[in-house]
């Protein structure tokens, strides 16, 4: 229940506020190895990826993208080549043919600097030169995916202006918060990283549907829709943004510079579906020829059925998708984004279920296996954590009694994520937390009873608390908070002088009232200690005007959902508390139960509240 770092919607974050510009770039000189003319190349020293990661795994950068940089390009002779390559020797054939043939595809008179040739024009230029060389399909394949990427990462600056409209951000917003509704609680695990940006698609899909619906004579309605399509763009969901573009390209109404910023957006559309395609048919080849090594076969085959499905071949797409799931060295999140993937194709694209959940349970068995090598336990618990698989608990739950404390953490911490299915493990975590000799374990054990919440683990707790310290002391707080009793109390008194602020939050939490000081609560507990922890919770709730008789009826289940809503940590912690007992569900159980706050939790807890209110409606 520590904090998390905010992840604010990226798009406007890159487009609305000042550019940092993180990644950094060192100038050097270069002498073409064809022409021998000297000219200013940039090596890519720090960069980042805070623009977000698309599902087809493209990364943007916030400032310089380091995609546009990764290859140079001669601005007298056009020879180009990847940074690490371009001073090579160059034989005398391929010398010929760059001087005769090559140049770039549009007019680029006048240019002589690297940032001021587009990428995707050098990338051109360089995949030119790689076939004229006969490079493998799989350096063409990883060459034109990337070629793809940038045409999209440098798109963001054609719209700068437009997107900064206030009116845009209000709507953006608003429609940004439905699409983290429609998204928290139903993507697989190995879409984490990709939520973000799967929000801000649905977000831009919404607003560009909302547009449609005012009107043809509304200039505020094109203008929304220029918005919206450029989102999708921005991500390369570009099947919507198209006839978007197509249209406002040549539409009267909107200013000229509106007109040709559409006609823009479309040119580098078809550009970036362009080498995609040569991504795909180089993918082929180099699966075909054995190519690829390792993890790079499925984790190419998925983006194969990224690029598919964006230039609107589903068929090649769900083949792909399915490609990548056979891949035997595929890791665990590729696996379930891809599973996913092809799930969102439709049931008439879906190859073969059977053959699917049999190799999803061949990568079970082995990331089970490989949990109890402790050179492994490590990469094995992130693939389970991946699958997410009730099936594995009864093996995660016997390697709690490894000899390795390896294998003992990485078991203990497996479990920390299936919190429903892990109530069996309650016992063994308990006993690791009292009896295991290295303490790095006991804390995986104290995170994965915390997750659990059972109050059948509230006695190891209470006991593991007066030797606890730093980051054990702090889990073992956070887990009281929501499984302690009426004789937790007592211990948490005494941790007052070691950590008096989580001590005096837990309190608060588990006695349904602010707390503090530690006289506060001494005189509370000398005259309620008597009662049980629902006694004092129903008395807490009724404080603050909620009333409430039975937390084991479901008659408070609608009073409970509107006290998530509360702004006090300890009454929305309890509220929720109620609900998971009542219901089962943990709908924004993390931000609930939290004693801590921050912006991120508060959208969390936003989201899971119109998702109670959504299962509300259906269990009435």
């Amino acid at each position: 229940m520590r904090a998390r770092l905010v992840y604010p919607g990226v798009l406007l974050v890159l487009l609305l506020a000042p550019v940092a510009r993180a990644t950094t770039l060192t100038p050097v000189e270069v002498t073409c190895p064809v022409c021998e003319r000297a000219f200013t190349a940039y090596r890519i020293g720090s960069t980042n990826s805070a623009g977000g990661t698309d599902r087809d795994l493209c990364e943007h950068a916030a400032g310089n993208q380091p995609l546009s940089y990764n290859v140079w390009t001669c601005p007298h002779c056009w020879y180009s080549d990847w940074l690490g390559e371009f001073e090579a020797g160059v034989p005398e054939e391929l010398r010929r043919r760059v001087i005769e043939e090559l140049g770039p595809a549009i007019p680029l008179a006048g240019v002589r600097t690297q940032s001021h040739i587009p990428g995707w024009v050098k990338y051109d230029l360089a995949g030119r030169v790689l076939q004229w060389e006969n490079a493998s399909a799989a350096r063409l394949a990883r060459h034109y995916v990337r070629a793809a990427w940038v045409v999209r990462v440098e798109s963001p600056q054609k719209l700068t202006a437009v997107m900064a409209d206030p009116a845009f951000r209000e709507r953006w917003q608003r429609m940004h918060q439905k699409a983290r509704v429609a998204t928290e609680n139903t993507l697989v695990e190995g879409f984490a990283a990709f939520r973000p940006i799967e929000q801000e698609v649905r977000a831009a899909r919404g607003l560009l549907a909302e547009a449609m619906e005012e009107g043809e004579d509304e200039v505020c309605a094109r203008v929304q829709m220029l918005q919206a399509a450029f989102a999708l763009r921005f991500r390369g969901e570009n099947l919507p943004a198209i006839p978007v573009f197509e249209r406002l390209s040549t539409d009267e109404v909107l200013p000229l510079a509106a007109r040709q910023t559409a006609r823009t957006l479309l040119s580098g559309i078809r550009a970036e579906q362009g080498f995609q395609k040569l991504a795909v048919e180089y993918i082929e080849k180099a699966v075909a020829r054995s190519e690829f090594e390792g993890a790079d076969r499925g984790v190419y085959a998925y983006i194969a059925g990224e690029c598919c499905r964006r230039r609107g071949d589903v068929e090649a797409a769900a083949k792909w998708y399915a490609d990548a799931l056979k891949a035997s060295e595929a890791p665990a999140w590729m696996t379930e984004v891809a599973a996913d993937a092809l799930e969102a194709l439709g049931d008439d694209y879906v190859p073969d279920a059977a053959e699917i959940a049999r190799l999803r349970k061949e990568r079970l068995d082995k990331a089970l296996r490989m949990l109890l090598d402790p050179e492994s336990a490590r990469d094995a618990q992130r693939q389970l954590r991946a699958l997410r698989d009730p099936a594995c608990v009864p093996a995660v739950i016997a390697a709690l009694g490894n000899e390795s404390a390896e294998v003992r953490a990485y078991a203990a911490l497996t479990l920390r994520f299936l919190p429903e299915h892990a109530a069996d493990a309650v016992a063994p975590l308990s006993r690791l937390l009292l009896e295991d000799p290295e303490e790095d374990v006991r804390w995986r054990a104290a995170v994965a009873l915390e997750a659990i919440a059972d109050p059948r683990s509230r006695a190891a707790l209470e006991k593991a608390l007066p030797d606890a310290k730093d980051q054990l002391l702090n889990t073992l707080l956070d887990a009281l908070a929501i499984t302690g009793g009426g004789k937790t109390v007592p211990p948490l008194l005494a941790c007052l002088k070691r950590a008096p602020r989580e001590a005096m939050r837990t309190l608060s939490v588990l006695t349904c009232r602010e707390v503090t000081s530690r006289q506060m609560v001494e005189d509370w507990w000398e005259e309620h200690s008597a009662e049980s922890r629902t006694a004092w919770v129903i008395a807490g709730l009724k404080a603050v005007g909620i009333e409430m008789s039975d937390l084991t009826s479901a008659d408070s289940i609608p009073a409970l959902i509107g006290a998530l809503e509360d702004e006090r940590f300890y009454i929305r912690a309890n509220a929720a508390r109620a609900l998971k007992d009542l219901t089962g569900k943990r709908f924004g159980w993390d931000a609930y139960v939290s004693i801590y706050d921050s912006p991120q939790l508060e959208g969390e807890r936003r989201t899971a509240l119109a998702e109670w209110h959504r299962w509300r409606s259906k269990h009435k």
